[in-house]
């Protein structure tokens, strides 16, 4: 499958391929974008990669070398490669290494219109899915299925609630509906419709893997907000998960963000922490629930695995974004984002257990970051990583922790997870439990990861407890392009300062060290050009624990509320129901209602007075209007 390229060093037959992903593009309304996918290397060698588009004959198969710790970016022909309409295409790109570790994402990008998402790796998709997407205003929602392997029988089933229907190659087909459709390995089949999508179950009846991308062309959230596109990859159902921690920014304009949730075939009660009273909600079957997230930070947990769609929205603007949360039990100690150039502000919000926060001290740093705040009623704590400039960041601790990345430029906005953590799945796909079929990696690589490649600033410091040697660290250096390259620039070489910054935090119980070394350029290119890699990343770390714990929903029928020790959601539903019996009382029995049908006798002497006064009064009223009648009568006699 590999075409023999500069600086080759493998060839078709000592390439023993570890990693085979497939992504697409979905359609992006807007006019004048450009498509990339970025491909990451985490690692301290240079990696082979290859890219290819099976489907289109006017695509020339590509050889690319990735250089350590850094990023290539390629630009494809939006005219080729954008899939619009519903329907299949051949559309799909297919990219090949013999290193699994690398990371790869997809960004459609305009002057006002963005989004990018992380790619799953063939040991990370499934068999079964179901959707969430979200379009306003007779706007167009959209998912797209990749197959991953040849021959994939796919079966795509409206659900009851579908709210119209989907006319293709003459057939309509409406609510409850079966689709049937086979594609080939690199094959995408997409659908978009006026009306929402969320709730489409898709599955392969032969179980080959394949993948969905979902969201909208073009969309707000909100009436009168701005519009933009939206897209993300949509975990399996096998990795759904049962706990979440959300973060919104709070913006005074903006009173919320909408979170959607899905539910499987076994529903869910989900409890929502950290917002006041806790909020419980039960989901039916396949069916979605609109929550307006009105609180900064909160803690989700249900008794059976859910999917969870975000949609953040820009500052002044209002365009939303969407992505998929990854689930507590998914989070791992080291991610790699890529953070591309073009945005004026890129933020990333991280997300750990309380505890371990000491020796991830970020507000002892600079104002890059925001001091720890905790979840209310919960064991996490959120910060915000603030002002990143574009490139690669490796962020590193002993202890797992999550996160999510939002980008804005004046009238676009994107956002995205920080990595898709440690799921490997394996096995038949199909939902048949509440457990995850979900598996921790400790290789290098399955753990999503990330490294610094931007700012000219000293970037930050985390701090390691002296104990277990424990270092949490962040590492930096430039992404430029050369001016002959045919693709956005990241850094432009007139902007390019070395730099070398050591700082040291000290406490108590704390000790850290982050050395930073910034380079003079390093690649990224398009498919037609070549560019080379000067300068390195020096990375400090005392130790690595390879024992690192892992943040394992223990038990996804039985909800954890941390510190607190309220009851099951159905145990309180129980104990509602009992006291409202022993608190109700029988209308009849009432004094209320028995007090209307009887005339109770009263023996208080101020009563009986009152009483007297009553009947004195009224017989000298009545007594006086007969004696005048009479006296009148008896005068007209006369």
């Amino acid at each position: 499958m590999f075409q023999g390229g500069v600086g080759s060093k493998f060839n078709e037959r000592e390439l023993a391929l570890s990693l085979d992903t497939t992504i697409a593009f979905p359609e992006n309304a807007v006019t004048k974008k450009n498509i990339f996918i970025n491909i990451v290397n985490p690692l301290d060698t240079e990696v082979l990669v290859n890219i290819s588009a099976p489907h289109i004959a006017t695509f020339t198969p590509k050889e690319e070398l990735v250089p350590p710790y850094d990023v290539i970016v390629i630009e494809l022909d939006t005219a080729d490669f954008q899939i619009t309409g519903t329907g299949k295409s051949g559309k799909g790109i297919l990219i090949q290494s013999n290193v699994s570790d690398l990371i790869i994402s997809g960004l459609s990008f305009a002057w006002n219109s963005a989004d990018m998402y992380i790619a799953r790796k063939a040991s990370q998709l499934g068999t079964e899915y179901i959707i969430i997407t979200h379009c306003d205003r007779s706007r167009v929602c959209q998912f797209t299925v990749i197959a991953d392997e040849d021959n994939a029988f796919i079966e795509i089933i409206f659900p009851h609630y579908f709210a119209t229907s989907i006319v293709l190659d003459g057939k309509e087909f409406g609510p409850d509906d079966e689709m049937t459709l086979t594609l080939q390995k690199s094959q995408t089949f997409q659908i978009q419709s006026t009306s929402d999508l969320s709730g489409v179950k898709i599955r392969s009846t032969n179980e080959k893997l394949f993948s969905v991308l979902s969201g909208s062309s073009l969309t707000s959230v909100r009436v009168g907000d701005g519009r933009d596109y939206m897209a993300d990859m949509v975990p399996p159902i096998a990795a759904w998960g049962c706990e979440y921690l959300l973060v919104r920014r709070n913006l005074l304009q903006y009173g919320h963000d909408h979170i959607k949730f899905l539910a499987s075939a076994s529903g869910a009660n989900i409890s929502i922490i950290g917002c006041g009273p806790v909020l419980y909600h039960q989901i039916l079957e396949y069916q979605t629930y609109l929550f307006n997230m009105t609180c900064e930070r909160v803690h989700v947990i249900s008794d059976e695995p859910v999917l969870i769609a975000h949609f953040p929205v820009g500052v002044n603007h209002g365009d939303p974004a969407m992505f998929f949360p990854t689930p507590i039990n998914h989070y791992v100690s080291k991610y790699t984002v890529y953070i591309p150039p073009g945005f004026g502000y890129c933020a990333i919000t991280l997300v750990m257990e309380t505890l371990h926060v000491n020796t991830f001290n970020l507000s002892k740093v600079t104002d890059l970051f925001s001091p720890w705040k905790e979840i209310e009623q919960s064991l996490y704590s959120t910060s915000l990583v603030d002002n990143l400039k574009s490139g690669v960041l490796e962020m590193t601790h002993t202890s797992p922790f999550g996160g999510h990345v939002i980008c804005e430029m004046d009238w676009a906005i994107m956002a995205l997870t920080i990595g898709l953590g440690n799921v490997t799945l394996k096995g038949t796909q199909e939902y048949t439990s509440s457990t995850a079929i979900a598996e921790s990696s400790t290789i290098q690589g399955d753990d999503e990861a990330f490294r610094d490649t931007s700012s000219t600033e000293p970037f930050a410091t985390t701090t390691g407890n002296t104990a277990s040697s424990d270092v949490a660290t962040f590492t930096s250096k430039y992404v430029t392009t050369d001016a002959s390259v045919s693709t956005y620039t990241a850094v432009s070489k007139n902007d390019v300062h070395d730099a070398t910054t050591e700082g040291y935090i000290t406490s108590k119980e704390t000790t850290s060290t982050l050395q930073q070394l910034a380079s003079s350029t390093s690649s990224i290119r398009d498919v037609k050009g070549s560019s080379s890699t000067a300068g390195d990343v020096t990375l400090t770390e005392t130790h690595s624990n390879t024992n690192e714990p892992l943040l394992h929903c223990s038990c996804c029928k039985t909800p954890s509320y941390s510190d607190s020790n309220l009851p099951s959601p159905e145990k309180l539903f129980e104990i509602i129901n009992d006291i409202k019996k022993t608190l109700t009382v029988p209308k009849k029995t009432t004094s209320n209602y028995v007090r209307k049908l009887t005339s109770a006798w009263d023996e208080r002497t101020s009563s009986t007075v009152i009483g007297g006064v009553g009947i004195v009064v009224l017989c000298v009223v009545f007594g006086s209007i007969v004696a005048i009648d009479i006296i009148t009568l008896f005068q007209k006699q006369r």
